[in-house]
């Protein structure tokens, strides 16, 4: 049992009562879940995967499709073989057939910013809204009302649930991730982590973003802080912002093969040489 002050802490009774509903729906998307092409602003939900991950992408996905405001469409971004596992998709029948999410097809994989990039050669409106999420979360009800919520006072920023300030005695391994949970009110940061889901507007991003051929090998690993960096050379502001939980539950996909980023970022050298590309200056 789940004690009241660890409940406090990481989470609410209705969240863990929702992440236990979505977990006991198994490999099948909801019927009672939507999305409303018609609302305004739009807003559009976009994530990727990889081909150990894609079976396992229902319970995300089915966080997505309860949400207390729809979305306007789901893309599910996909490259024709993934080059971090050297190997093709095979993408569910139930999600390939199912209207309410929108497969991007693409051919070279990007990494992880595939989360973001096809979504943004789809939506050429600037006023368009973007969240990335990740494809192994199980995202609370009320994420896209609350970034929408907070936006009213924060129009042209980038918003999340997570994020980090650079240290000032340069030691990324120490630094401290601030979540939703631990603010009060918008807090500025200068990396928003996409975990906990993110916000952007596509205005946001110029032609330039899809040039990636000055980045750095590292960059593939570190979506992140690509798109903040980017945002940071641009002037935009990104805060996270309050939410009573910690951080969504993963859903802890063959979490001993899953292939999961913090592995491979853990020694910090992806993201230390990112942060020297992007805020040096």
């Amino acid at each position: 049992m789940l004690s009241p002050i660890l409940l406090s802490r990481y989470c609410t009774p209705s969240y863990l009562a929702r992440y236990l509903g979505i977990r006991l729906q198994g490999s099948r998307l909801i019927g009672s879940g939507r999305i409303d092409e018609g609302t305004s602003p739009r807003v559009v939900v976009s994530l990727t995967s990889i081909p150990s991950r894609i079976g396992h992408v229902f319970p995300t996905l089915n966080s997505v499709l309860l949400q207390s405001r729809a979305p306007s469409a789901i893309y599910l971004n996909l490259p024709a073989n993934s080059g971090r596992e050297a190997d093709a998709y095979r993408v569910p029948s139930q999600i390939e057939e199912d209207p309410r999410i929108t497969i991007c097809r693409s051919g070279e994989d990007l990494g992880p910013i595939m989360k973001l990039l096809p979504a943004l050669a789809r939506e050429p409106d600037p006023k368009t809204i973007i969240i990335t999420v990740d494809d192994d979360v199980v995202y609370p009800r009320g994420m896209i009302e609350t970034l929408l919520e907070t936006r009213e006072s924060l129009p042209e920023a980038a918003l999340g649930f997570r994020g980090w300030r650079l240290p000032d005695d340069g030691n990324l391994p120490g630094r401290t991730i601030l979540h939703a949970n631990q603010v009060s009110r918008p807090f500025e940061v200068d990396v928003l982590c996409g975990v906990s889901g993110a916000m952007y507007l596509r205005k946001h991003f110029g032609p330039d973003f899809f040039d990636r051929s000055a980045l750095p090998p590292e960059s593939y690993f570190v979506d992140d802080l690509c798109i903040s960096g980017y945002l940071h050379r641009a002037g935009i502001m990104k805060y996270i912002v309050p939410y009573p939980i910690r951080e969504p539950f993963s859903s802890y996909v063959r979490t001993s093969r899953s292939n999961p980023l913090w592995k491979i970022n853990r020694d910090c050298r992806n993201i230390d040489r990112m942060v020297d590309f992007y805020f040096a200056t």
